[in-house]
């Protein structure tokens, strides 16, 4: 019985080839690689459980300078990621309702819950860039948004919460 199911997809393939449906290229285009490391990155909130969150956080590849921020009156801006390591935050008072990292993500989490959960996004390049936004369920404007930088790799972003929206955030860098 296996001779017969391998049978009937070799003819087809067989036959596609005679009939000249098939092909082989012989460019030699170039194809950009899906970034891959050994490094993790995990996203972790805590606090107040009763509002739904969005969640997002992306890994962002050096050098990341600046992010597109989006407000809720319309307007866009390009808002500039200082040097140094650390973390740089805002909250609903800046009016954003959307942000997008200037430069290539190569990795990150999404997350739509109460708080309280761990998410890990394995296997990513090592990089010391992050960009996180957090939304409350059916809001327009974010909670809280900001940008991380570390001297190594990013490897860890905690964010605390409260009934109030986001009160703490946290980094873990790795050399």
């Amino acid at each position: 019985m296996k001779v017969t199911r391998l049978a009937l997809p070799l003819a087809l393939v067989a036959l596609a080839v005679l009939a000249g449906c098939a092909t082989v290229s012989t460019d030699e285009t170039e194809t950009t690689p899906i970034p891959t490391g050994s490094q993790t990155f995990t996203v972790e909130m805590t606090g107040d459980s009763s509002a739904t969150y969005v969640v997002t956080a992306r890994l962002v590849a050096d050098p990341n300078e600046a992010v597109a921020v989006t407000y809720a009156n319309g307007t866009n801006r390009t808002v500039s990621v200082p040097p140094g390591q650390g973390a740089v935050t805002f909250g609903p008072e800046s009016g954003a309702t959307r942000v997008e990292p200037r430069n290539e993500t190569v990795g990150g989490v999404f997350f739509e819950g109460t708080a309280n959960f761990s998410v890990t996004d394995e296997d990513v390049p090592a990089t010391g860039n992050a960009v996180f936004t957090v939304r409350r369920k059916g809001e327009e404007v974010l909670t809280a948004w900001g940008f991380v930088r570390c001297d190594g790799h990013v490897a860890d972003l905690s964010l605390s919460v409260t009934a109030s929206g986001v009160s703490g955030v946290g980094l873990g860098c790795e050399l």
